[in-house]
């Protein structure tokens, strides 16, 4: 949760969070208010998140090519890893890993002619 926290901004709602029949929290509850009021739901699940690494489930929009360069920096400088601004189908991309190594994209609203090649990168994209 922290990660979520300083990386995206998140603010955690105790009062959303779920609970199993003995008490114990299994799903926190965030709010991203820089992203337009959307909740986002952390689940504790370590076999989930183990077979889940490398898979980017999750894609937020931004509005221009210049905003994945600053959320590169921004990345950057928490240390979280992070691919170059890729070119997608329609716009441009940055790609990044949460603490269980879930990938994260970030995808434009201002897109590109369509001439321009998508990019080929194989750790960050899959294989196309």
């Amino acid at each position: 949760m922290a990660w979520y926290e300083r990386v995206l901004g998140a603010r955690h709602v105790p009062a959303l969070d779920h609970f199993g029949a003995m008490g114990d929290r299994f799903a926190a509850i965030c709010f991203l208010a820089d992203w337009g009021s959307v909740y986002v739901e952390l689940r504790r699940a370590r076999n989930e998140a183990r077979n889940a690494r490398d898979w980017d489930p999750v894609t937020l929009t931004v509005e221009k090519r210049a905003d994945l360069e600053v959320w590169t920096a921004w990345l950057t400088r928490w240390g979280t890893l992070h691919s170059q601004v890729l070119t997608g189908l329609r716009g441009w991309l940055l790609v990044f890993e949460d603490p269980d190594g879930r990938r994260l994209r970030l995808y434009t609203k201002e897109g590109h002619d369509g001439t321009e090649t998508p990019s080929r990168d194989e750790f960050w994209m899959g294989e196309l």
